[in-house]
């Protein structure tokens, strides 16, 4: 595992980076598995954490110049990630910078419970298990009804609704088409009974055990990630089909974060964001809210977004200073983003399966003859490229895929425009599966 940053370079395009990854897909989940089969919980955990959102933690740790290598001459970058070896090198022998851009240590990583439980789900060929960290301990649940191949058959389903470029997994598609339920597209509720009774139940029950659900009504805030096979299963919508109010919703608030490094990134921003604006004089939050009533490039209208824009600017009368940006160019939005306290998007979200860094919002510009409109891309690299976004607070994407991969080869890595705005600085990003 501790090879894989030399195969995804920082001196390597995003695209290069990508293609790396997607040849060693699943083995962060294979070795936890086999961690965990000798009973090595605290290692387990630390090379799954290792081997998760790669791309997202080293977009974590650019600084400006690193960013800027996008575009220079590969002999350049291999130099510049040379220099960049040498200065971590000085910078972790002077004392008290030890661990300076490492990857944390499990101490670290079970610290993140102290805000509440967080429920690492991986699946593979070897076993399914939970391993839930709460109260800075871990806990290790095994799901041994969690069957790889059903997850994998119904992770087929929800991808199979969208539009695919990428022929690996239209091919999947295809081959197991006779597997796959017939709604595709949508999460069944077969699937969320299953999900609920041989992966959520189980991970609850444990959660009762350890005094961290209480039977007081008071509803746990659970943080999320899914592992492997597991990656992209919507935990919080998992319901039995028998049992009134047993279901995730009813009993937990859920989030999901891509790894644990991007959890605590966000809440040190968050944290920072909040000591900025005590020492500020602004009396009232900035909001943005972006809108697309239509779009050019064939996508449907979107007409509830005039009736979604009034709501909100109506329970904000008076409590917020809102701004409406309608129709706008990425350029513009981009400038919005670094502006605001709270971002809102309500526009049309594309998930690229071939190139998930080009996963985008759909926004507009001049087309080049200038009598129409043309699509203009938000996408993920520009969004990963925002500096300086001191009041960043929360992201609303009311836009299909935002919080989605859909494609199984880089499952493991986060890389969508939810993920991508977390790691810009919003250390709260609503998005959808």
């Amino acid at each position: 595992m501790g090879l894989l940053p030399l195969a995804c370079g920082r001196y390597l395009s995003l695209q290069d980076q990508q293609q790396a990854i997607s040849q060693t897909s699943g083995l962060a989940a294979e070795i936890c598995s086999l961690l965990l089969q000798i009973d090595e919980p605290d290692e387990a955990l630390r090379q799954l954490e290792a081997g998760r959102a790669m791309l997202l933690g080293l977009a974590m740790d650019n600084n400006n110049e690193v960013l800027a290598l996008g575009e220079v001459k590969l002999r350049e970058r291999r130099a510049a990630e040379a220099d960049f070896t040498k200065c971590l090198h000085k910078i972790r022998n002077i004392d008290g910078h030890r661990d300076f851009l490492r990857e944390p240590s499990v101490d670290h990583l079970k610290s993140c419970s102290k805000e509440g439980p967080v429920v690492i789900v991986n699946i593979s060929y070897i076993r399914s298990d939970a391993i839930v960290l709460v109260d800075s301990s871990i806990r290790v649940v095994p799901l041994s009804d969690l069957q790889l191949q059903k997850g994998v058959d119904f992770g087929i389903q929800l991808i199979s609704g969208f539009s695919i470029v990428d022929f690996p997994v239209k091919r999947a598609i295809e081959v197991l088409s006779k597997k796959v339920p017939k709604q595709s597209g949508r999460a069944s509720s077969g699937f969320l009974n299953w999900l609920w009774a041989y992966c959520v139940r189980p991970v609850f029950d444990e959660l009762r055990d350890c005094n961290a659900m209480s039977g007081d009504g008071k509803m746990p805030r659970i943080w999320w990630i899914g592992s492997g096979a597991a990656a992209g299963f919507p935990f919080h919508a998992a319901a039995s089909e028998s049992e009134p109010d047993q279901d995730a919703l009813s009993l937990s608030i859920s989030s999901y974060t891509p790894s644990i490094k991007a959890l605590l990134h966000a809440r040190q921003r968050s944290t920072r964001s909040r000591i900025l604006r005590s020492q500020s004089d602004q009396a009232k939050l900035d909001l943005t809210i972006i809108t697309m009533e239509t779009s050019p490039g064939g996508h449907a209208p979107l007409p509830a977004v005039r009736k979604e824009k009034e709501v909100v600017i109506n329970l904000t009368k008076g409590k917020w200073n809102c701004t409406e940006l309608p129709q706008p160019t990425a350029s513009l939005a981009l400038q919005a983003i670094t502006k605001c306290d709270i971002i809102h998007f309500a526009c049309h979200g594309v998930a690229d399966r071939g190139d998930p860094s080009q996963t985008h919002l759909v926004l507009e510009k001049p087309a080049e003859n200038g009598n129409a409109k043309e699509v203009d891309k938000l996408t993920v690299p520009q969004l990963l490229a925002l500096e300086g976004l001191h009041k960043a607070r929360i992201a609303f994407l009311s836009a299909c895929t935002t919080a989605s991969m859909g494609t199984f080869r880089l499952g493991d890595e986060g890389l969508h425009t939810s993920g991508a705005l977390q790691i810009a600085g919003f250390a709260h990003v609503v998005g959808s599966l």
